[in-house]
């Protein structure tokens, strides 16, 4: 057995087989179809998607934190996290991620996120379409 396994282990066995299939909305999906509202869930998944590092967990992570379990104290800050490492993990170069990260600005609960932050993300999209060179370094966020 290897260490990401014993992290899957903490998981439902129908939620598992999501999240190896890397069922974005299945997973989230599941949380709201059983009613989960149990934090341990969501920080396995959370761990696991540190762990293994990829996008799509990252993105499922932050999915259940802002949609299904948002009455946690720190459930915004770890959306945010995850958000922000799948953006890295593209080098911020998925013009659908920078937008949809932009659309944060307008959810009172995502406030902590760094001004610095949606301006670097604003300045990477703005490149991409050809409207600002002025380019920010993500130091700040």
């Amino acid at each position: 057995m290897i260490s990401e396994d014993i992290l899957l282990e903490q998981l439902p066995a129908e939620l598992r087989q999501l999240i190896v299939a890397r069922d974005i909305e299945a997973i989230v999906g599941y949380f709201f179809e059983y009613d989960i509202e149990e934090r341990r869930i969501a920080d396995a998944l959370s761990r696991y998607a540190i762990v293994k590092d990829e996008g799509l967990l990252h993105s499922a992570a932050a999915e259940v934190y802002m949609h299904c379990l948002p009455y946690l104290d720190d459930a915004f800050q770890l959306a945010f996290y995850h958000q922000w490492r799948e953006l890295e993990l593209t080098e911020f170069n998925d013009q659908v991620l920078l937008r949809s990260f932009l659309q944060n600005k307008i959810h009172p609960d995502f406030e902590l996120i760094p001004a610095a932050c949606y301006e670097f993300v604003e300045d990477k999209l703005f490149k991409y379409e050809g409207k600002n060179l002025n380019v920010r370094n993500n130091k700040d966020c």
